[in-house]
């Protein structure tokens, strides 16, 4: 089994985050994206074993 990299370059919590990406990798993209109102909040990139949390930019 490999490493997994979480990097929180967001304003969540390093909890949250974590929690985020176990949303995504469980199969749940929206809600590890987007908050309880539906607005996205947040981008999940991965490359490899390494996720990366970062703040939506505003349009």
């Amino acid at each position: 089994m490999n490493t997994i990299t979480i990097k929180n370059l967001s304003t969540l919590s390093d909890f949250s985050a974590v929690a985020r990406v176990a949303s995504l990798m469980a199969g749940d993209s929206r809600s590890a994206t987007h908050d309880w109102r539906e607005v996205e909040i947040v981008k999940i990139t991965r490359r490899g074993n390494t996720y990366t949390v970062t703040d939506k930019e505003e349009p």
